[in-house]
């Protein structure tokens, strides 16, 4: 999928997102999601199992997530885990499963608030006519993951 950023603290993954343009840019683009964040660059086993899970090497143990969002974040992205490889949803689908049917603009800025890109599946939320809609790091990258999952 190209290269990424994964960060990770002592109770799970925070943040997963593409590198796309210039390096700097996209790092720019992570430290500014964590003000007054001590970041160390280093790679630990967290990080490696992410790259198992997602290259669809068995992962010796779930995945933790460690992500901060007001409580409608924190739903609309548990509502996204439960989009299955393969399978769409809608911004109004989302907005329905969480009670709050109306909410689809609110969904759609929750999902592109999403800090944890590909392991929280937004890339498998459309358009009510089935576009693919935008994506943070491009919709042309989006188009891509959505292919490497063979989602139809």
């Amino acid at each position: 999928l190209g290269n990424a950023l994964i960060a990770s603290t002592k109770k799970g993954v925070c943040y997963f997102g593409f590198v796309v343009g210039e390096k700097k840019a996209s790092y720019q683009d992570f430290t500014s999601r964590f003000p007054g964040a001590i970041f160390t660059e280093q790679s630990d086993t967290l990080q490696k199992e992410v790259l198992a899970h997602l290259s669809q090497r068995k992962s010796s143990r779930i995945i933790s997530f460690h992500i901060a969002g007001t409580p409608f974040q924190q739903k609309t992205w548990n509502a996204l885990l439960h989009i299955s490889p393969g399978k769409f949803a809608t911004y109004g689908s989302i907005a329905k499963f969480i009670k709050h049917p109306n909410a689809y603009r609110a969904v759609g800025t929750a999902v592109g608030m999403n800090p944890i890109s590909v392991l929280i599946p937004c890339h498998r939320v459309v358009q009510t006519n089935g576009a693919l809609g935008s994506y943070h790091w491009g919709t042309d990258l989006k188009e891509h993951i959505v292919k490497s999952e063979n989602i139809s």
